[in-house]
């Protein structure tokens, strides 16, 4: 049997990930932010919200959405560099 929080989970990042495709990172934004709030221990939500602030030209919430996600995943390369990003668009 599955775990429904994670299947909510799952649909969440499948339907940011799909507005993205569609061009709508508003939607992606929410859908993501739902993910995260689903699972806030996982980095994937994180870094997917990181990543949408910085398309949006919210760089600052996108540095506190990767520093989220680098917390919960030091090893993971993608934070690191999302901040890098970050910090670059903050000057």
């Amino acid at each position: 049997m599955s775990d429904p929080v994670f299947e909510r989970y799952k649909e969440a990042l499948k339907q940011g990930h799909l507005a993205l495709l569609r061009g709508k990172p508003k939607s992606a934004l929410e859908r993501y932010t739902e993910a995260a709030a689903l699972a806030d221990h996982r980095a994937l939500p994180h870094l997917s919200v990181g990543s949408v602030m910085l398309r949006l030209g919210r760089p600052q919430e996108a540095l506190s959405a990767f520093d989220r996600a680098v917390v919960r995943a030091p090893e993971e390369v993608a934070g690191h560099g999302g901040r890098a990003s970050a910090l670059a668009s903050l000057g």
